[in-house]
């Protein structure tokens, strides 16, 4: 598999909103984007992060929104919503092991980025 350069990806964060209870995890979410930030040398301005989503949900149609957010290397930022609706209490969940073994030492695999392919790939043959 071809890899990108180490400078061609982003940082992800996604988050539940809901308009009863706000945002959900969101110092969980902001820890993990602050640490991944800081760890793989991206400009992060949490200030404009949280601009962003609070825009994100005064903008979005929906009591239940699914934000999407990606931080690039220069500390910009690229942002989503989609509403999204809860998941049914009976639901039944599939879980699938990979079959292949990954690099435990590949720094990228610690952190959510927008490198999916190796992901991709593994639910592809799932």
């Amino acid at each position: 598999m071809n890899e990108a350069p180490a400078e061609d990806f982003g940082l992800i964060e996604t988050l539940l909103w809901t308009q009863a209870e706000g945002f959900h995890f969101f110092n969980e979410h902001l820890a993990r984007l602050r640490a991944s930030a800081r760890d793989l040398g991206f400009a992060f301005d949490e200030p404009a992060f949280v601009r962003a989503l609070e825009e994100l949900t005064r903008t979005s149609q929906g009591e239940r929104l699914r934000l999407r957010l990606v931080l690039h290397r220069d500390g910009s930022l690229e942002t989503g919503a989609v509403p999204i609706d809860p998941v049914p209490r009976d639901a039944v969940w599939r879980v699938a092991v990979a079959r292949r073994r990954f690099a435990s030492n590949d720094p990228l695999l610690r952190h959510k980025t927008t490198r999916r392919e190796l992901y991709e790939s593994e639910l592809a043959e799932a």
